[in-house]
């Protein structure tokens, strides 16, 4: 989908928006999610890595590898995460820290109830040494290059679009309703910054 070369100073840095209009469903139990995953590259070796990709994401195993190994290594960007009837929403970053071990960085912003169950436009601006989060316009996160031991997204992602039913994130399984849910998708737009 995207790279970029590995710092800002060269010419070949494209910095993106990677943007989505989306009403998520408001129910106990689901979780919408709006994210970018390393694209996977065929035939790198790193330690976790298999031989060949697996992409099964109903086993709930993340065993693609990108540029910089499985994952975490590789980066994972939540541009929107969204569970139950909440009032927020969230956007977060995964990578692998300085030990080894998976980590994030991730801001919550607080949305009316009102707004919550309408139409939201979902935005990161990703730039060559940063990464910016955007709802209705409005700044939710930041992250920069140089918090980074290893800033893995530098290499070409993919877009996700999906609603789980219970998780981690959405809590007691009890709690899920029994009802059908849909995150519906106005666009998906990704096109380049202005620098």
């Amino acid at each position: 989908m995207w790279s970029n070369s590995s710092n800002a100073d060269t010419p070949n840095c494209n910095p993106v928006v990677v943007e989505s209009r989306i009403k998520v469903p408001y129910q106990q139990g689901k979780w919408s999610a709006f994210w970018l995953m390393p694209q996977p590259q065929a035939g790198v070796q790193h330690q976790g890595c298999p031989a060949t990709l697996d992409i099964n994401f109903s086993s709930g195993k993340i065993t693609e590898c990108g540029a910089y190994g499985g994952w975490p290594a590789s980066g994972e960007i939540d541009v929107l995460e969204h569970v139950n009837q909440a009032n927020k929403v969230i956007g977060t970053v995964h990578y692998e820290n300085s030990w080894g071990q998976h980590a994030m960085k991730g801001k919550s912003m607080d949305i009316s109830p009102e707004a919550m169950q309408g139409w939201n436009v979902y935005r990161v601006e990703w730039g060559c040494n940063a990464i910016d989060w955007f709802v209705n316009d409005i700044s939710l996160h930041h992250v920069s290059r140089d918090k980074f031991r290893q800033w893995p997204f530098d290499q070409p992602f993919y877009i996700i679009l999906n609603v789980a039913v219970g998780g981690q994130l959405v809590g007691a399984s009890k709690w899920i309703e029994q009802v059908s849910g849909e995150m519906l998708v106005d666009y998906v737009r990704v096109y380049t910054a202005k620098k």
